[in-house]
């Protein structure tokens, strides 16, 4: 029952076929995959698949001929997927942080200058014709920096956020190995197992 189980979440998981593991990768990089680039067609596609299938937890699993698999060329895609997905979170995190200094420093900014309005309107000089120029000037421009401040600060922050857990999701999932052999032959003993449940 545990291997049944075992199979039916990998069923129900992201499942990429591959004919080879250089489908992973980009065809411009020839390097080790130790340090080879990622292929952008790939990561759109298990993007894509999970965006299709948002459950919670998650795993990805590659499907490809036995007799191509090589368990240690295995682990370091496994580590370079990985990693990818460490870096776009990092950057995320980063923007993030840009983001919200941006819209803080916007925000003092549209406050100093509300309260020079207030200074100026409060001083003797509120009815001199530069002190109602600077006013003129300062009233929407303030209230624009402090609202794009806001947008920075809570809006853009909350779209990266976003972003940033979504890639986290990628880094957390678990990458599994599968023969496609053995998956067809597993898939093909369930069917018949669940037919005999219903009989």
């Amino acid at each position: 029952m545990e291997e049944v189980n075992k199979i039916s979440k990998a069923i129900n998981s992201v499942n990429l076929a591959l004919d080879g593991y250089e489908d992973i990768f980009s065809d411009f990089d020839e390097s080790p995959y130790s340090n080879r680039i990622i292929s952008d067609d790939f990561v759109r596609e298990i993007e894509k698949r999970y965006n299709e299938n948002k459950k919670g937890d998650f795993e990805v699993v590659f499907t490809l001929p036995k007799a191509v698999r090589k368990l240690d060329q295995e682990n370091i895609i496994k580590k370079r997927i990985k990693e990818h997905y460490r870096i776009k979170e990092k950057d995320m995190n980063e923007r993030i942080e840009k983001n919200k200094k941006i819209g803080k420093d916007r925000i003092l900014i549209g406050l100093f200058m509300l309260l020079v309005i207030l200074l100026l309107d409060l001083s003797i000089y509120k009815e001199e014709i530069w002190s109602q120029l600077i006013q003129t000037f300062l009233v929407p421009a303030g209230w624009f920096t402090i609202w794009t401040g806001y947008d920075y600060f809570f809006d853009r922050s909350s779209e990266l956020i976003e972003k940033k857990k979504f890639y986290k999701k990628f880094y957390d999932a678990k990458y599994v190995f599968m023969d496609e052999e053995s998956v067809s032959e597993r898939i093909a003993t369930i069917g018949k197992s669940e037919k005999n449940e219903q009989r």
